[in-house]
């Protein structure tokens, strides 16, 4: 999930909370609450906070009122809060608001509706609450690409509200206080909205409560919400989500063939990866004299029935004996780094390696973990006329479009 610097237009209307999609598997004739919580920051210990006309509510705050032009210094230590050197709360939650339609500015960054901090021992958790809909715009800009065809961004629009719904759900089950996470994580989430992408802001609207439901055969019954992952480039085949993160997800049963995401520039991709960056994941894997072990080669590994590898085995030489060491192929790559090795979708060019300093040559296809929706896929779906229920209908084929509200 990729990212951009983004803008929050004004607030979207709030629909009524229905308890159905949150006790329920199932999703039919349900409409949910469109507010969002999204975790942008943990830890923070030090935050200025500006905006117009701020109102606080939290403990100790009832006489605390803001000017017409506010900027606040926000502590978080120890579990314990202070607004402006003022200690406000041990422990409880402090809810920032603009006016109506105005911004919270928190460091560099933009944000709308309101911003809860939550102190912790470490610094404070900062949440944004907002309208699922506007939400909705900052992910897609971050996530994809506003000058793609209107049916590519519909499907990924589709896509994301689904992947959000599904978060929650799971999050307000077991009573966490936030929802979704800004990062990689989940979806990427960077605040208010860009004027220039105000065209994702029309493909929201005319894509407005329609999400992905799992198949259902049963009469009366729509299904339960997928839980719609998707990435950036399959590079020719999707993947299964137990295959990625070791469990099953309904509505993932096959792997889907896409010959379409060849213009992408993660398509095809090769890497040298020295000898240092090889003896991180022996670090990683807890290897002991990994900073000194003289590498020997690398060997990948793969389950029938799919290109991507499980496991990277890495020979290497400490104290003039022979070893090795096995690791999953999404603990090598995330260990070198995403950006290093774009996916698990590769081979090694040499299984020995005689130089002192390596490196280690690796050719690959596709950027991401591959389950779901392959983003430049859709793009030149689009490209090629096919309509957003057509897009969404190849890369989830057990699941159907729905409309929740």
């Amino acid at each position: 999930m990729i990212a951009s610097v983004l803008a929050m237009m004004a607030l979207s209307a709030v629909w009524p909370s229905m308890a159905s999609i949150s006790r329920s598997p199932t999703v039919a004739n349900s409409r949910p609450v469109s507010d969002i919580r999204v975790r942008i920051f943990t830890d923070r210990q030090n935050s200025t906070v500006s905006g117009i006309d701020l109102s606080f509510e939290g403990t100790g705050v009832s006489d605390f009122a803001g000017t017409r032009t506010t900027r606040h210094e926000i502590q978080c230590r120890n579990s314990q809060l202070t607004l402006d050197g003022n200690l406000i709360s041990h422990g409880e939650p402090l809810r920032v608001r603009p006016s109506r339609e105005g911004l919270l500015q928190l460091g560099s960054r933009f944000f709308s509706e309101t911003l809860v901090f939550y102190p912790r021992a470490r610094g404070c958790e900062v949440i944004n609450e907002l309208a699922l809909e506007n939400y909705l715009v900052s992910v897609v800009a971050s996530e994809f690409n506003a000058r793609w065809n209107d049916e590519s961004i519909q499907a990924q629009v589709v896509a994301a509200r689904t992947y959000a719904l599904y978060q929650r759900q799971h999050a307000r089950k077991r009573s966490a206080h936030f929802d979704v996470e800004s990062t990689v994580l989940d979806q990427v989430f960077e605040g208010h909205e860009k004027p220039q992408d105000s065209r994702i802001r029309g493909m929201v609207e005319q894509t407005r409560g329609e999400v992905l439901v799992v198949k259902d055969s049963r009469p009366g019954h729509q299904g339960q919400l997928l839980k719609a992952f998707y990435h950036s480039t399959c590079g020719g085949t999707t993947e299964l989500p137990q295959k990625v993160w070791g469990n099953r997800n309904p509505g993932f049963a096959t792997r889907v063939s896409c010959p379409y995401c060849h213009e992408s520039p993660k398509f095809r991709w090769s890497a040298n990866l020295s000898f240092a960056e090889i003896r991180q994941v022996l670090k990683q894997a807890q290897v002991r004299d990994a900073a000194s072990a003289q590498i020997q080669g690398v060997q990948v590994s793969s389950d029938a029935g799919s290109v991507r590898n499980d496991r990277v085995k890495i020979r290497y030489r400490v104290a003039d004996q022979d070893r090795a060491v096995t690791v999953s192929a999404s603990n090598f790559r995330n260990t070198v780094g995403v950006t290093r090795v774009p996916s698990t979708f590769f081979e090694v060019e040499a299984s020995a390696a005689n130089a002192v300093n390596g490196p280690i040559v690796i050719h690959g296809q596709g950027y991401g973990h591959g389950v779901g929706l392959c983003q430049w896929g859709a793009k030149e779906m689009g490209t090629r006329g096919f309509k957003k229920a057509q897009i969404l209908a190849h890369y989830y084929p057990q699941a159907i479009v729905t409309k929740l509200w």
